[in-house]
This record gives structure tokens, C-alpha cells and sequence, in this order.
């Protein structure tokens, strides 16, 4: 947790407009509407939310599968995106981050 007075010392002479997340970004959840067996074969990559627990920046090296249909709608990530971790079992591990620092063509995965 940032200190007040760290923080007003860190932004000392520094004019700061403060705006909420929601005001500033696009805020959405994670995969929809999937069930346990939507994970056991996919044709889709997904992020892992321990993927975005574990790396500072997202390890396109460790995507896991997910099963999504045509009729589906899920969400695309872009590069620059910066991905929370929702919750968690302790509220210090809730809120955790990582960055999309990777530019990618999209690819229809199999």
C-alpha cells in the first residue's frame, strides 16, 4: 500500500488530474460463460490468471486452451492492455497486474 506522504512527496510540483480506473480505461471481465469441461479441449488461447499473477508481463509462451464457438463473444487482448487479477484467496493478491508488451497479428488458434 502507497503511503500518503510518499505519494505527495513523490508528485511534489507535479499538477495531477486524478481520474477513477473506470473513467480512464475500458473495463471488462475474463472468459464468459465457460464450464469445466470448456477447459479440457480448446480451439481458442486464453490468459491464465496465473499468467497474470506470475509475469509483469504476459508470457504468450504459457497460453492455455479454452473451447469457444462462432456464436461466442469474448473479449480480444491488444498490445498495451494491462490485465488484473479479479480477486484471489487473500486480498493482498487481489488486484495484481500485468502488461500485453507484445504486438501480434491475430491468429485463429486450433
Amino acid at each position: 500500500m502507497i503511503m500518503p506522504k510518499f505519494m505527495e512527496k513523490l508528485l511534489e510540483g507535479v499538477e495531477v488530474e486524478w481520474e477513477t480506473l473506470e473513467d480512464a480505461a475500458e473495463l471488462y471481465g475474463g472468459l464468459s460463460g465457460k464450464k469445466k469441461e470448456d477447459f479440457s479441449y480448446g480451439n481458442a488461447l486464453y490468459i491464465s490468471y496465473k499468467n497474470i499473477f506470475d509475469n509483469i508481463e504476459i508470457n504468450f509462451d504459457k497460453l492455455e486452451a479454452v473451447k469457444v464457438s462462432d456464436s461466442e463473444n469474448q473479449h480480444e487482448v491488444k498490445y498495451g492492455d494491462i490485465l488484473f487479477t479479479g480477486s484471489s484467496e487473500t486480498a493482498e493478491e487481489a488486484g495484481m497486474s500485468s502488461s500485453v508488451t507484445t504486438k501480434f497479428k491475430k491468429i485463429k488458434f486450433i
